[in-house]
């Protein structure tokens, strides 16, 4: 996965967002914490405009069962609740298929995708990075680095 990544950024083969995003979703299923995009992990459906990525839980769900979701005011947070937490990410139909294509695609073919749209990009980054850094519980100094060059 690694020597991929670095060969395909070494070749500026797609935007950055693309590989980094790429990268942190399949190392997050590598390590053991792939979510699961199969269906929304409540009621079981496959298609829905727009899912939500249940970070914390690694799962997505769709409009009906994620308004179902109990939600913790931030005054009432306690150190008790945090395993409880939410964090909930909408994510476009293209958004949701890049997600799935990272997590199911050959290694070789990993970064054979794109994203046309700037804002659906910038959605992907955010969320694979949020998903990794939540489940590893802890920050990266090359990922402090990346953004510091980056300026994201």
């Amino acid at each position: 996965l690694l020597l991929n990544s670095l060969h395909a950024v070494s070749l500026d083969l797609r935007p950055q967002k693309i590989l980094k995003g790429a990268f942190e979703l399949r190392a997050a299923a590598i390590s053991g914490y792939a979510p699961d995009f199969s269906g929304c992990g409540v009621c079981g459906c496959r298609e829905a405009d727009p899912f939500y990525l249940d970070v914390m839980n690694g799962a997505i769900l769709c409009e009906k069962c994620r308004s179902e979701v109990r939600e913790i005011p931030k005054s009432q947070v306690y150190a008790e609740d945090l395993r409880e937490a939410r964090i909930m990410g909408i994510l476009s139909p293209s958004v949701c298929a890049a997600f799935r294509y990272c997590l199911t695609a050959p290694i070789e073919r990993l970064f054979s995708f794109d994203l046309k749209d700037e804002e659906e990009l910038n959605d992907f980054a955010k969320w694979a990075e949020t998903y990794l850094l939540s489940h590893v519980g802890h920050g990266f100094d090359s990922l402090n680095f990346y953004h510091t060059i980056c300026k994201t």
